[in-house]
């Protein structure tokens, strides 16, 4: 029998069949993907099973491909853990920030270093000692498949809530040029909420934005968060459309938050469900990714969506072979009523090399 392929052939290749999908060059996303994770190298004493602990993912893996479909096409975009494969955060910390730089130049988002260095240095601890608790992961990188720019998030989830919270209105009070708005989001999820993450994407400060995800510490009706951007009818008719008649634990809803950093306006919401809670086979995926998208596109004074929809993620393929599994559906809404629908797929959890389970995933852009 032939040797079954190595750990980053399978994730490479993930990286490559998405780059496929879109019409994007495939040897570029494969390069991109090894940058982005910091591989070892084969060989050179480099573990014949590569083992990856992550806190991307429900189940260890330490790479995404997601499919964002918008009313001009459908891009695709990688979310990748550094260095998953090293254990001790310190170390992961460092191939991180190595990597982070290699993907700057990578990206064409050089000029988005300065807001890089505000974000870690404002987001994680002072010390190597703080970093112990970093298991699964110190920071994430994103990059799109054939167009510039780069997202870097922060794991916010370690340490005493009240902490985390404190470390988030520093950094929002730093980044942005008026964090009101920012503050008052806090403000209101101060109590109610789990920051998980949070980040900076774009390619420059002038287009940058500044970003939060949490998940709800109990059972609360949107509309009462306060937050008038998640209180759209929309996010309510997707959360119906794709749970149905399931009953999903808090924890596999993330919700986020995007503040431009020019001027500090909130500028998108978004919610995304975890795939895993769903538990649908390819073919039911397919029902339901037509279905969404068919509901998803801009909307009016009204609220109702348009009739035009948005085109559906090109994942069938993907799915329905086995070489991908969804790890989150995702529906975003920004200030001008423009929505996108963001599917993000993982390699498929009896590959996963990790040594143990990890919590579900901490980010979801």
């Amino acid at each position: 029998m032939p040797a079954a392929p190595s750990r980053a052939v399978e994730v490479t290749g993930l990286a490559a069949r998405a780059a496929r999908c879109v019409g994007a060059p495939e040897a570029p996303a494969a390069a991109l993907a090894r940058a982005l994770l910091a591989l070892p190298q084969e060989g050179a004493g480099a573990a014949p099973a590569w083992r990856t602990r992550s806190g991307l993912n429900n189940d260890g893996s330490p790479i995404e491909v997601c499919f964002s479909s918008l009313p001009d096409g459908v891009r695709a975009r990688l979310v990748c853990d550094p260095a998953a494969h090293l254990f001790d955060p310190v170390a992961r910390h460092r191939a991180g920030l190595a990597a982070l730089e290699r993907a700057l130049d990578l990206t064409a988002a050089q000029p988005l270093a300065p807001l890089c260095r505000q974000t870690l240095e404002a987001l994680l601890p002072a010390d190597d000692a703080g970093l112990a608790d970093y298991l699964e992961g110190v920071l994430w990188l994103g990059a799109g498949l054939g167009f510039p720019g780069l997202a870097l998030y922060v794991d916010l989830s370690r340490g005493p809530l009240p902490a985390r919270f404190e470390r988030a209105r520093g950094w929002l009070a730093g980044l942005l040029p008026d964090p009101s708005a920012a503050l008052a989001v806090l403000a209101r999820l101060d109590g109610v909420a789990r920051l998980q993450s949070a980040g900076v994407e774009g390619l420059a400060p002038a287009n940058a934005r500044a970003k939060l995800f949490f998940r709800l510490e109990r059972p609360l009706a949107l509309a009462d968060l306060g937050i008038e951007a998640l209180a759209h009818p929309r996010f309510l008719e997707f959360l119906a459309t794709v749970m149905g008649e399931r009953e999903i634990a808090l924890k596999g809803l993330v919700f986020s938050l995007s503040f431009t950093v020019a001027d500090g306006r909130l500028f998108e919401a978004k919610v995304d469900v975890c795939g895993h809670c769903l538990a649908r086979p390819a073919a039911a995926w397919e029902d339901l990714l037509a279905a969404v998208a068919g509901g998803a596109g801009s909307t009016g004074s009204t609220g109702g969506a348009s009739s035009v929809g948005l085109p559906v993620p090109p994942a069938a393929g993907l799915l329905a072979e086995e070489v991908a599994e969804v790890a989150y559906l995702g529906l975003a809404r920004n200030l001008l009523g423009q929505e996108r629908l963001d599917l993000f797929l993982k390699p498929p959890a009896p590959a996963r090399l990790a040594p143990e389970p990890a919590p579900a995933g901490r980010f979801h852009g």
